[in-house]
């Protein structure tokens, strides 16, 4: 675990002194982001989003207290903790209550420290933190009860006890809680209230972004496969090249599939015969910060793939950081593994090449 940490330390201080070669390079007007931020990297937006990254932490934040830091993002920010907030008293955490309500660190206990009057509970309402028991134990406080029909703790049959009730509340946040069974929802939709979805392209947009959705319900369910949002559907998490192979007939939407997490810098290679949109490269989360630099500092530069520096800013990056901490990760393990075989056979004289290294030392010990 202590290796995984360093080498995400070595990923967080690269990403760091990356961001802060983009504050101290002009971009001009040849520069594919020029048109979009004006080179103002000192703009509230470039802050606001660099606040909130996964990649950036309470010591970047902590040893910079020049750089103007959205304090309301950093309290979102995922590596902060109750420990940091504890120990750093002197810092503006009482303005931002609210945001550290959405903080996936952050449980009830920390929360009931708070005026409640502090606290968005439909944030609280929804934090992973919070369980079924905990709101049920906890009946008193102002939970967001719509909110906590989104939570990712609760299963469907802690949501639905019987979907054949037809007095049962249709919350359409059930929508967007991950462990919903999508072909049940649309079920109970249909059942309860058939003429919901073509009303709210909110919850159509729910069950398309849901992590549950499969590309099975699509199939099983025509009006979904018609309804939702063809942009959605083909970055989903869900949905992968073999996917988008065997169904040419869908109309993809190929800025998305470019962004798709399941899509790599590799298949956009491999099948040039696909209209990918190269520019919306930028915002996959394959993106290797690596390989960004180099082309960063590469003659003709970001411009080759027309990327604009915002998306990158703005891509956490998150698999392609951990694709490189598994490619460091079994770089240190060959080393340890050919040093332990190096120090095998170089000390056992039972191995031809120990017996030689020994042979050698005594011959120049007789020498001297």
């Amino acid at each position: 675990m202590s290796a995984y940490l360093d080498l995400k330390k070595q990923w967080n201080d690269h990403y760091w002194k990356f961001i802060e070669k983009l504050r101290h390079k002009f971009l001009g007007p040849d520069d594919p982001g020029y048109n979009v931020y004006q080179s103002d990297w000192d703009s509230e937006w470039f802050w606001s989003v660099v606040s909130i990254s996964p990649n950036i932490t309470w010591d970047h934040i902590k040893q910079h207290p020049e750089y103007p830091w959205d304090w309301e993002n950093v309290c979102a920010n995922p590596n902060i903790t109750p420990g940091i907030v504890r120990q750093n008293h002197s810092y503006p955490w009482n303005k931002c209550w609210s945001f550290l309500s959405g903080n996936i660190n952050f449980g009830l206990k920390e929360f009931l420290e708070v005026h409640p009057k502090q606290l968005d509970w439909e944030q609280i309402s929804a934090n992973p933190k919070i369980t079924l028991d905990m709101v049920l134990e906890n009946d008193h406080l102002p939970w967001d009860h719509n909110a906590v029909a989104r939570n990712k703790n609760l299963t469907w049959e802690d949501l639905v006890d019987d979907p054949d009730d037809p007095d049962h509340p249709l919350f359409p946040e059930l929508a967007r809680n991950p462990n919903i069974n999508i072909t049940a929802l649309f079920r109970l939709i249909q059942e309860h209230e058939p003429d919901l979805l073509p009303r709210r392209e909110d919850i159509l947009n729910d069950i398309a972004t849901n992590p549950s959705l499969t590309w099975d319900d699509l199939k099983n369910n025509p009006y979904l496969y018609e309804a939702l949002p063809r942009d959605q559907i083909s970055s989903h998490p869900n949905i992968t090249l073999d996917i988008i192979k065997e169904n040419p007939d869908y109309p993809w939407y190929w800025r998305s599939v470019t962004t798709n997490p399941n899509i790599t810098w590799e298949m956009i290679q491999d099948h040039p015969e696909f209209p990918w949109e190269i520019s919306c490269y930028a915002e996959n989360p394959n993106l290797d910060l690596f390989w960004v630099e180099k082309l960063y500092h590469s003659p003709e530069g970001l411009r080759k793939y027309q990327w604009y520096l915002s998306d990158i800013v703005t891509n956490d990056m998150e698999k392609g950081r951990d694709k490189w901490i598994g490619q460091q990760a079994i770089r240190i393990i060959k080393t340890y593994q050919i040093q332990r075989y190096w120090r095998k056979y170089s000390s056992d004289p039972t191995y031809a090449l120990a017996r030689r290294s020994i042979g050698n030392c005594l011959k120049s010990e007789e020498k001297a």
